[in-house]
């Protein structure tokens, strides 16, 4: 996809984000949280498994709204492309994937859904995700219980730093719901936005090489997830198992 397209495209990502409604995007209940401590939070929400959750309604999140107020009123939208090439960006493998995202052959870039954002906003109400950016790390998984139908649990991992470090609360309890019944379906973490870093450093909605490294080795009892998917706060990529082979891990 032609640069210019792929400016249009994201700055029509923009507009649609902030001026999507909020009326229906909400949790039907709090989580059940199961570690929290000084840094920690792990928690988790069953929920109908319900077409609003990829809806492009948005949820009434003061922090969210905020932290989208924030990077407009800083960050033209074709700054986006600076990630191509920026030289801070770790390894030729991210220079090389991140060519491949942008250029529309692989994977699916969108503007952020209604489950994605409630995720995201649950982050940044817990820190002002403009100025003090740290990551989450979702993990969603499916069912369809007689006399219940169709069902999604959704674990939720922060370590309250701008990346997630050593996931095992998440994975182990996942690992867990799989011997039960339940099936992987998508693995959701954020990159952020740094804006004390000079040029700006916008966040890729992609997975970088250390990510793909992670992800292209993450089973449950052997079962794949059937997503990978990233999100910047206004933009999702959803990678599957093939297409996540196709871009390279940090040891590749």
């Amino acid at each position: 996809m032609p640069r210019g397209v792929i400016a249009a495209f994201l700055l029509l990502v923009f507009v649609c984000s902030v001026g999507t409604g909020t009326e229906t995007c909400s949790f039907p209940g709090p989580p059940t949280v199961v570690l929290k401590d000084e840094k920690r939070l792990l928690q988790y929400w069953e929920v109908e498994d319900s077409a609003k959750w990829t809806s492009g309604f948005l949820p009434d999140s003061a922090g969210y709204w905020r932290f989208v107020r924030f990077v407009r009123s800083r960050l033209d939208v074709s700054e986006v492309h600076r990630y191509v090439s920026a030289p801070d960006l770790p390894t030729t493998q991210d220079k090389q994937n991140s060519k491949l995202m942008l250029s529309g052959g692989i994977g699916d870039l969108r503007p952020i859904d209604c489950l994605e954002a409630l995720l995201f906003s649950v982050q940044a109400q817990r820190h002002p995700m403009e100025t003090q950016p740290t990551e989450f790390l979702a993990l969603i998984l499916r069912r369809d219980d007689e006399g219940k139908g169709p069902r999604l649990k959704i674990w939720y991992f922060t370590v309250d730093q701008p990346g997630i470090g050593r996931p095992g609360p998440i994975t182990d309890s996942a690992e867990k719901d799989v011997a039960a019944g339940w099936k992987p379906f998508l693995n959701l973490h954020n990159h952020n936005f740094f804006f004390d870093k000079t040029p700006i450093v916008p966040g890729a909605a992609w997975p970088s090489a250390n990510d793909v490294q992670v992800m292209k080795n993450l089973s449950f009892h052997g079962l794949p997830l059937e997503r990978t998917a990233v999100t910047d706060g206004f933009i999702t990529s959803h990678l599957r198992p093939d297409e996540l082979k196709r871009l390279r891990g940090a040891d590749e």
